[in-house]
């Protein structure tokens, strides 16, 4: 193949096990993140079709604690930044709004999640541990 369809269908394999911890994180599959931990997953991977979001950022708009407290548990980053610059403390607060499909707590419709940002909050109180190369 053309030098460039091999860098991206590099780039998409590059992805695959993200996108799967993205889903995960979405619809609160706790045991697919812990698979998906196992084999070694980038918990901090931003996808680029979802504005730069994480898995941490999804977990927080969508409610999802549970998730939210495996992923921070095994090394997730809670300061993470999408392509707006707008961190998981956003989404679980329901700020975002228009950035994410409808349903997943940035169509305006209020939602996110008070357990995910009480979370947050606490471990920011908590001097909130940044991995080296944060802001």
């Amino acid at each position: 193949p053309p030098a460039g369809k091999a860098g991206a269908a590099e780039a998409e394999k590059e992805l695959a096990l993200p996108r799967q911890l993205y889903e995960a994180s979405r619809v609160g599959d706790v045991a697919g993140i812990l698979q998906l931990i196992t084999l070694g997953v980038d918990l901090d991977a931003a996808l680029p079709d979802q504005g730069g979001r994480t898995a941490v950022h999804v977990a927080c708009a969508r409610g999802q604690l549970v998730c939210l407290e495996l992923l921070l548990a095994n090394g997730a980053s809670m300061y993470a930044l999408d392509a707006g610059d707008c961190a998981p403390l956003d989404y679980a607060m329901g700020n975002r709004v228009g950035t994410l499909a409808p349903g997943d707590g940035g169509d305006g419709s209020g939602e996110g999640s008070e357990d995910c940002m009480a979370l947050l909050v606490s471990k920011l109180e908590d001097g909130g541990e940044k991995k080296q190369g944060e802001v």
